[in-house]
């Protein structure tokens, strides 16, 4: 096509139009690179939070399991403890019914043995008595 010398249009509208084009471009392609590091930075926001939410869950769970065993060990002692005095009020109270029972069973035959010699030493008296 050729033109003449009076279509031909202004150059300085031309360089005007195409820095405008330029600019145009170059401001699209910048919001494109800038969204993309809005994104990432977002994203590497979101990893970094993930991260610290993670350890925080981690260190409460550490917490936790370790409350839980104090708890657990301190229950255990308690009732280890009741136990042992519970066993040993039982053992005391059969020591001590076995305790009576042979002493109540020593006092009777110290009665018994008592009675018989007493009543030995009764007719040794009443022979003596009876031959004299």
């Amino acid at each position: 096509i050729d033109f003449t010398p009076a279509q031909v249009p202004c150059t300085s509208t031309v360089i005007i139009l195409q820095a405008w084009i330029r600019r145009c471009r170059e401001m699209t392609r910048y919001r494109k690179m800038l969204r993309g590091f809005i994104l990432l930075q977002a994203q590497l926001r979101c990893t970094i939070q993930l991260n610290k939410i993670k350890t925080a869950i981690r260190s409460s769970i550490v917490i936790q399991t370790m409350w839980r065993q104090h708890e657990s060990k301190s229950m255990y002692r308690t009732a280890r403890n009741s136990t042992i005095m519970i066993q040993s009020a039982f053992r005391m109270i059969q020591c001590r019914h076995s305790m009576m029972r042979r002493k109540h069973c020593a006092t009777a035959i110290q009665s018994m043995y008592r009675g018989q010699r007493d009543r030995r030493q009764y007719q040794v008296w009443t022979i003596a008595a009876t031959t004299i």
